[in-house]
């Protein structure tokens, strides 16, 4: 499994949109995301790429994740740890 980057945009500025970091990897852990880990309040989500999964898939499930779980939408930029 290769290691990914979720960079979630607009979120916790100026205290709104506001996502507590250990709140959105437990949401995350509980969709079947492995190795979540956060880097402080930045938005930034690493975690395990799940390989039946398409990059795609990933970024509109995680903005799925956030808009169930939050009401608002977040674009999600996907990248690689390399």
């Amino acid at each position: 499994m290769s290691k990914l980057i979720a960079i979630l945009r607009g979120i916790n500025v100026g205290g709104k949109r506001k996502i507590l970091m250990a709140d959105l990897r437990t949401l995350l852990e509980k969709e079947g995301f492995q190795n979540v880990s956060t880097y402080i309040q930045s938005g930034n989500v690493f975690f395990d790429k799940k390989d039946n999964l398409s990059n795609t898939e990933i970024t509109e499930s995680i903005a799925e994740i956030i808009k169930k779980n939050y009401g608002f939408e977040v674009p999600v930029l996907l990248t690689t740890h390399e």
